[in-house]
């Protein structure tokens, strides 16, 4: 049986042998379907400048996305909008926004240390490689014993990731430059997303260790469902409360 985008399995749920090559193209095909989707998760930060833990919204279709953390009454906290070139995030209880070009890059940097655009980090979220970085992969695994292995080499240092011998998909990036490591895993898969074309497979939890070994952003997604036509405008809105203060990064 085939799902998720051309991973196949026996009756046994064991994996045939995945190549380098049909891994990216499975990593290819699984970001064209979710490129329009919406979900509903649970979120939780751990930072030094911000803790925050509530229910999300997110919608993403083609180069836009919206994501929203409410806290328990139901009140928007936080929400982080992107389009083609620019993210701009709004925080609440600060009266304040953050607005940052080169698609969210510096934003990222600034308040989670981590190097990557916006588009990067959600794909990350869905358990899908950077395209940078899938064009830098070896043509071979490194090992088979457990998963599969691969690393490469950045600018910014060096990425290991495992890939899971049961479904195919990632279970653990490293990333490590220097002293600085950041690692995200990836558990608690089944399916969802379904399209005409079969189901896919989400790794429920995500979990996403920043250089400060006490810093953490948990993701516990509750469902992806896929977009067959674009949200309403609305969704796209930057409005802002009156009284806030827009901060452009640079």
């Amino acid at each position: 049986m085939c799902i998720d985008f051309g991973v196949c399995f026996d009756q046994n749920h064991t994996p045939l042998s995945l190549s380098v090559e049909k891994f990216v193209s499975q990593q290819k095909k699984r970001g064209s379907v979710l490129d329009g989707v919406s979900g509903l998760l649970q979120v939780r930060y751990t930072l030094r400048n911000l803790s925050m833990a509530g229910g999300a919204k997110w919608v993403k279709f083609k180069n836009r996305s919206r994501f929203e953390v409410s806290d328990p009454m139901g009140r928007v906290r936080y929400w982080l909008l992107k389009d083609a070139q620019t993210s701009i995030a709004f925080y609440e209880t600060e009266k304040q926004a953050y607005l940052a070009e080169q698609d969210g890059f510096l934003y990222f940097k600034k308040f989670f240390n981590l190097p990557l655009s916006h588009e990067d980090v959600l794909k990350l979220w869905v358990g899908i490689l950077p395209d940078s970085w899938l064009q830098k992969l070896p043509s071979h695994w490194e090992s088979e014993r457990s998963g599969y292995q691969a690393r490469i080499e950045l600018e910014s240092g060096s990425v290991s990731f495992n890939v899971s011998d049961q479904n195919g998909l990632l279970s653990e990036i490293h990333w490590k430059s220097g002293s600085r490591e950041i690692r995200v895993s990836y558990s608690d898969f089944d399916a969802c997303c379904a399209t005409d074309q079969g189901e896919s497979t989400l790794a429920h939890v995500v979990v996403i260790k920043l250089p400060d070994a006490s810093e953490k952003i948990e993701l516990e997604w509750e469902e992806l469902n896929i977009l067959d036509q674009a949200p309403n405008p609305l969704a796209w809105s930057r409005k802002l409360p009156k009284g806030t203060r827009t901060i452009r990064l640079n």
